[in-house]
């Protein structure tokens, strides 16, 4: 089969995949929205930044390393694993022995035993890393489409579950940690792959040269995206941050749908036709036209209905994420022709212009919230925007 062939291939599995899991778990969010209250996903959006670090030390830029080169070998493999397993039992303890900290700095008791939950989800989702980022080296998304639905639609089941019985906030944490245990266990059974014994330093080195400048910028960029939620959650109220958490999170799910299909695709296939200018050329132009030309009215449109969406979807408790939400959609007109850009520069092997690019732009970003921080959740909006 050509590249070409398999990138179609690819392509509609990956939108499958991507439909499937934006789908199911956007209607478990409705359904979890009327249940719990704006100050029970505020809470849990206080943990992201942390969370968010955690698994990207985890991961260390290895497994786009995996996928960025085309000699891969069982021991690169097999070391990968060990050390993002290493990494996540010491990164979730040291998110543990943080819990208290973390509950104080908030002002906040019920985040203690939260983060005790959320590092456990550290390891989880480890166990499953390595298998994930081979499947999409080889542009499997068909099975990764069939392991989110199962996941997606047990973990959302038992979420709703307990939202009804009455368990507040933890009916989140519990369909997160559903979520990362079915997805790693169903990555290892439609994934046979069992790693040798034994790491080579040669092995970690090697990939590390290519990965240790996307750990700095999924570092940074990490902290630039959850700063906000740092700022409200500590300056506002955990109302304050679950209604601006609801409104990015729903400006982000179109664009998010979009990119996470194309990218995921793109990475490898760019990465696959790097020797070849005309075509990755070729490639990079359709894959922005594509987006481009499907995000910019969905955008528009979702800026223009806000106000009214926001209440028919979640109810009138929602209310304040309507203008919120009307800001941000300016901010994601133009996100995947970002997206598409980095992908090109990760799969031609230049992690270092992905750092630089990343380390001017959260330069700026950084200055704009701190700035607008005290002054309102609209202006942290435009700042955002900016």
């Amino acid at each position: 089969m050509s590249l070409r062939q398999r990138s179609t291939s690819a392509a509609y599995w990956s939108a499958l995949e991507s439909a499937a899991r934006t789908g199911v778990q956007f209607v478990i969010s409705l359904i979890l929205a009327r249940l719990l209250t704006p100050a029970d996903f505020g809470a849990v959006a206080m943990l992201a930044l942390f969370v968010s670090l955690a698994l990207i030390f985890v991961d260390s830029g290895f497994g786009a390393a995996l996928i960025q080169r085309q000699d891969v070998t069982e021991e690169d493999k097999a070391s990968v694993f060990w050390f993002n397993m290493a990494a996540a039992v010491l990164v979730a303890g040291a998110l543990a022995a943080s819990a208290g900290w973390i509950a104080e700095f908030y002002r906040l008791p019920i985040l203690e035993p939260l983060t005790y939950a959320m590092a456990v989800n550290v390891v989880l989702t480890a166990l499953g890393s390595l298998q994930a980022s081979m499947m999409t080296k080889d542009l499997d998304f068909r099975t990764q489409a069939r392991i989110t639905v199962v996941a997606s639609l047990v973990s959302g089941g038992l979420g709703v579950g307990m939202a009804f019985g009455g368990f507040g906030v933890w009916s989140l944490i519990a369909q997160t940690l559903a979520s990362s245990a079915i997805t790693s266990a169903l990555l290892w059974y439609w994934r046979p792959w069992r790693p040798a014994a034994g790491v080579s330093m040669a092995s970690l080195r090697r990939l590390f040269g290519f990965g240790a400048y996307l750990l700095a910028a999924a570092t940074i960029d990490a902290i630039y995206h959850r700063l906000n939620t740092l700022l409200i959650g500590r300056l506002y109220s955990a109302s304050d941050l679950g209604f601006f958490n609801r409104a990015d999170h729903l400006q982000e799910m179109p664009t998010s749908l979009l990119s996470r299909v194309l990218n995921r695709v793109a990475f490898p296939v760019f990465s696959a036709a790097n020797k070849e200018p005309d075509l990755l050329r070729r490639g990079v132009r359709k894959a922005i036209l594509l987006l481009m030309l499907v995000n910019l009215p969905l955008m528009a449109g979702m800026a223009y209905v806000a106000d009214w969406l926001v209440v028919v979807l979640y109810g009138d408790q929602w209310a304040p994420t309507g203008p919120l939400l009307t800001i941000l959609c300016l901010a994601g007109l133009l996100w995947p022709l970002h997206v598409i850009n980095l992908s090109v520069l990760k799969a031609q092997g230049r992690s270092d212009l992905f750092l630089w690019v990343s380390i001017a732009k959260k330069v700026i970003g950084v200055t704009a919230l701190v700035l607008a921080a005290p002054h309102g959740l609209a202006v942290i909006a435009w700042a955002v925007v900016g």
